[in-house]
């Protein structure tokens, strides 16, 4: 949902007023988010909010849902798509290693959440693959 508002404008010729036509609606923006929790290895998304404020709420309140409690944004994304991609790495470090991303499609999203790896985390490519999109 969003909400529209019009200005209009008058301007005087003569004795009349005339009103100028209300500028063009704009195109609604939806509002994902993804948060994470580092201790629990849980993350979720949320997807068409109003707000970037909303959306990261929700994402908030759905990781927590998950019955935990450090939870926190890692990314937020418009009219478009998030993503998480885990390094193969995360096996050996014994602790997830995640990269966050978005973009206008998914595989957008999942080649910026690669490159969001840590610092040579990625160069054996990457797993474990998920994201979410909002509706156009």
């Amino acid at each position: 949902m969003f909400n529209k508002s019009f200005a209009v404008a008058a301007l005087s010729v003569s004795a009349a007023a005339v009103l100028a036509a209300p500028p063009a609606a704009a195109d609604p923006v939806n509002w994902g988010a993804v948060s994470l929790s580092v201790w629990g290895n849980v993350y979720a998304f949320s997807v068409n909010h109003p707000t970037e404020a909303d959306a990261i709420q929700a994402a908030d309140r759905a990781c927590k849902g998950q019955g935990i409690i450090d939870c926190r944004m890692m990314v937020t994304f418009a009219n478009g798509c998030g993503a998480v991609v885990t390094s193969p790495l995360a096996i050996v470090a014994g602790f997830p290693i995640v990269g966050f991303g978005k973009g206008s499609t998914p595989g957008e999203a999942h080649a910026d959440a690669t490159r969001n790896l840590p610092t040579g985390t990625g160069s054996a490519g990457s797993f474990n693959r998920d994201h979410a999109c909002t509706r156009p």
